[in-house]
């Protein structure tokens, strides 16, 4: 071999060499996978042996049909009719083993799938009809369905080719703390749906603290006492009226009189509209004066569902009408419109996050979810990813999934957090200071009195037995008295005082909200009037409206 003949083979060598090293660093670490593995990882502290099913349609048929413990999807053999009487037949068992506490269990989500669910049931396997219309899947808010007492919930997602798009939900009901995370090609991940730390302890809380309708919303297994899930109220208004179907009827007519004087501005990427009332038809035009369509006044259930006349059909400009009717909806759920006597955001989307929930008539359901959230964000109802609040995942070229089940008590994989609980170090119920956020000034009884009736006021903090309140069991107390709305009043303005403590009396009773106290019975907030620095400034009912002026610590526990 030459000289020439060597070097020239070196020279081959390195330089393909140096493409390979090229090309490695180019090419990423990992492809994207047809087939994505998914681990279900059980971290919740339950001895239960767990069940997965996973339910998908087909993109390229609209086949339903579910992922079997091969990774390949299979479509369901619906029978063509059902006769009268009977009831519909039983699916296949298609449930996966899933992992016990500490483990964890892994398969495939093959590509191409659509509307998919992944449940999860905890000590019992879950029950599937097959209907001529399609797959009859739990409906555990009704107390007939089979399903009804048994631990379960569900992720939500679409393949759309090799990508993935999933999320928890808490739009039908809350019950199994769940978690997403999704690595995409590059190594990173990303994580979604985390609680804070005792999440699922949290959110029972303060839906039963919120007393009245919403504590029917919790649905308890009568054989060991479990708390088993809290429905969402749409579902609360279908099991026995456990949630009244006129909760929001008010706020809707309030809303529908602003904006018969006043417009609507809703700014999209698709474009700008705008909106004004013409009797029952808030009816909206593009940015050309061109009519797009109209959303008639909805009742409580569309509200709530998002659905019916917040988005018809037939509409001159179906697209953008049903993306307006989205937002609508959220603005009514977050609170977020104007009235004739709160004049909130005249443009919607609003992305103000402490703007939502700040009213008693607003969802408080999905307040209390987001607050549970680590991050905020929750799916609390069918429009809740308006303003980016979803806690959602959007991946083209993932590589792995993990849904973990996360402790049902204690501490759980996220950071303390919250705003509807104490969530300022105290639970209250020991002694202490509760302290105004406007001028660190406190609530105190006027001159010590433990007589019925003494006011109750704005005082600088001195530490004497005055100011040393307690909160339990929905009742703030002092001087061996309540926390008491005078003359049973409910209206802006009712002067607070103390009185003997009547446990359940409504004019008595106080839960956390935005960082303060509201009474369920009247939907108004205690007030420091006007933002007053001044000692001797006597506390009120108002409405609620997350300002300062209403946020105050737990007993003993900090701004």
């Amino acid at each position: 071999m030459s000289r020439l003949t060597a070097l020239t083979g070196l020279r081959t060598a390195a330089v393909a060499a140096l493409a390979a090293a090229l090309c490695a660093a180019l090419v990423p670490a990992q492809a994207a996978t047809t087939s994505l593995p998914m681990t279900v990882a059980n971290d919740s502290g339950r001895s239960e042996q767990t069940y997965i099913y996973v339910t998908a349609r087909n993109q390229s048929t609209g086949e339903q049909g579910y992922v079997g413990s091969d990774g390949q999807w299979h479509a369901f053999e619906l029978p063509s009719s059902v006769p009268a009487g009977q009831p519909n037949p039983a699916a296949p068992d298609f449930a996966i083993a899933g992992p016990t506490d500490g483990s964890s269990t892994t398969l495939d989500l093959p590509s191409s799938l659509a509307g998919g669910r992944i449940y999860i049931s905890f000590g019992e396997k879950l029950s599937f009809y097959l209907s001529p219309g399609g797959l009859v899947e739990p409906a555990a808010w009704n107390e007939s369905d089979p399903n009804h007492d048994i631990l379960f919930d569900w992720a939500e997602f679409t393949r759309n080719g090799t990508g993935i798009f999933i999320n928890t939900t808490m739009v039908d009901m809350s019950s199994v703390p769940l978690s997403l995370s999704v690595t995409d090609s590059s190594g990173d991940t990303t994580t979604e749906g985390t609680l804070v730390s005792g999440g699922r302890e949290q959110i029972f809380a303060e839906i039963e603290a919120l007393g009245g309708d919403w504590a029917n919303l919790i649905q308890t297994r009568e054989s060991d006492g479990l708390p088993l899930r809290v429905l969402a109220p749409i579902h609360g208004m279908e099991t026995e009226s456990a949630f009244s179907s006129t909760f929001f009827d008010s706020y809707i007519d309030d809303v529908y009189d602003y904006y018969a004087s006043h417009t609507l501005t809703v700014a999209m990427d698709m474009g700008t509209y705008t909106g004004t009332v013409n009797g029952d038809s808030f009816t909206f035009t593009d940015s050309s004066g061109v009519t797009i369509g109209s959303l008639t006044r909805p009742t409580t259930a569309e509200v709530f569902g998002c659905s019916g006349a917040l988005q018809p059909g037939g509409q001159p400009n179906q697209t953008a009408i049903l993306a307006v009717g989205a937002r609508v909806c959220a603005a009514f759920h977050r609170g977020t419109l104007s009235t004739p006597s709160r004049v909130a955001s005249d443009t919607q989307p609003t992305y103000d996050a402490s703007s939502f929930y700040q009213t008693a008539s607003s969802d408080l359901y999905s307040k209390v979810m987001h607050d549970a959230s680590a991050d905020g964000r929750a799916y609390g109802f069918a429009f809740d990813d308006v303003a980016e609040l979803s806690p959602s995942i959007d991946v083209s070229d993932p590589v792995s999934a993990t849904l973990t089940l996360s402790p049902f008590t204690g501490s759980g994989d996220g950071d303390d957090g919250g705003s509807t609980g104490g969530g300022d170090g105290s639970d209250g119920s020991s002694p202490g200071a509760v302290v105004n956020a406007v001028n660190d000034k406190c609530l105190d009884v006027a001159a010590a009195s433990s007589a019925n009736g003494t006011a109750v006021q704005l005082y600088d903090c001195n530490g004497t037995v005055a100011q040393q309140w307690t909160f339990e069991d929905g009742q703030l107390k002092a001087m061996g008295k309540c926390l008491d709305a005078a003359e049973w009043g409910t209206s802006d303005g009712t002067p607070l005082q103390i009185w003997d403590c009547n446990p359940g009396q409504s004019n008595q009773t106080w839960v956390r909200f935005n960082g303060g106290y509201l009474n369920p019975a009247s939907g108004r907030c205690v007030d420091d009037p006007g933002s007053s620095t001044e000692n001797g400034a006597r506390i009120q009912l108002w409405a609620c409206n997350g300002t300062d002026a209403q946020k105050w610590t737990t007993p003993g526990g900090t701004l």
